[in-house]
């Protein structure tokens, strides 16, 4: 009983060793995609870029919602603009404006 009772503390302390180094490895971000006019972008996609399973789409207000790792970066997308990567820093709020296509096809 006391063997067993040790191999069970030893396996939570192990567990929970790996859940809080997982957790210190990500971050919750949010924030809001907007075009150079600060009208707000629906249905934007934001990814971590080289991860795409890692990603969401703005809601109806521009805002979105994400837990990515510290380091990286967004890949932030949207039919008729230009793609945009921003870097990750120890900010958990973004303001990320996209640029129109057509202006800078002249």
């Amino acid at each position: 009983m006391n063997r067993l009772r040790k191999h069970l503390c030893v396996f939570v302390m192990l567990f929970s060793l790996v859940l809080s180094g997982y957790a210190q490895g990500t971050k919750k971000i949010s924030g809001t995609v907007t075009d150079e006019k600060g009208e707000v972008i629906i249905g934007a996609n934001i990814t971590l870029a080289g991860n795409k399973s890692i990603g969401t789409i703005t809601d109806i207000e521009g805002h979105f919602l994400l837990s990515v790792p510290v380091k990286g970066s967004l890949e932030v997308t949207y039919i008729g603009y230009n793609k945009k990567l921003v870097a990750l820093d120890h900010k958990t709020i973004y303001s990320i404006t996209l640029l129109d296509q057509s202006r800078h096809l002249l």
